[in-house]
């Protein structure tokens, strides 16, 4: 590995420091707290490095929402190169990861609440942040606790058009708010 692929790379320091069990089991429906399951990491359309979540920590097929859990490192990608003040900058995850994370909840929406997969043609894209506000920084350390809704779905044979609400908050305060739209597109 280049020493530019190291900077960039996202695996995680040291193996169970991330909060994924060694073992996967799969998520059933409205269970709660449960690490990534290795059939829904394969299906993903990235890697598990990138996925970024820890554990899924609720699948609510009725209400359509999904919540999961994320642990800030100091060594996510573009987060490692910030150039830190404890005051006027500590070290925070970036606000595109966040945003990044939003297509993953997407992803964990599509494959648990609407039964698409990624390994049947079905892909995601995001099409439209309507709304997204960063009231307060995503410090590193302390765990982020995510929550999607998909508030309204438009079902066609080879597209579905979902709107969705996101919260991200730490320590009880919001640090990502937004409401966005992604197009799930089947190409076989």
């Amino acid at each position: 590995m280049s020493e530019t692929e190291k900077q960039f790379s996202l695996t995680r320091a040291a193996p169970g420091t991330c909060g994924r069990a060694m073992k996967q089991t799969p998520i059933s429906c409205n269970q709660r707290a449960a690490p990534l399951d290795a059939e829904f990491l394969a299906d993903c359309p990235y890697q598990p490095e990138a996925v970024l979540l820890d554990e899924i920590v609720e699948i609510d097929k009725e209400r359509s929402l999904v919540r999961a859990r994320m642990s800030p490192r100091p060594d996510l990608p573009l987060t490692c190169f910030q150039r830190v003040d404890p005051i006027r900058h500590p070290r925070h995850v970036n606000g595109g990861l966040l945003v990044h994370l939003t297509g993953m909840l997407g992803f964990v929406h599509a494959y648990y609440v609407l039964g698409l997969r990624y390994r049947e043609g079905w892909i995601g894209v995001g099409a439209l942040i309507q709304k997204a506000r960063y009231p307060n920084m995503a410090l590193i350390g302390k765990p982020l606790e995510l929550l999607l809704q998909a508030t309204n779905v438009r079902e066609g044979n080879q597209k579905k058009v979902v709107t969705y609400d996101f919260l991200f908050t730490q320590e009880g305060n919001t640090v990502y708010e937004s409401n966005q739209t992604a197009m799930w597109l089947h190409m076989p």
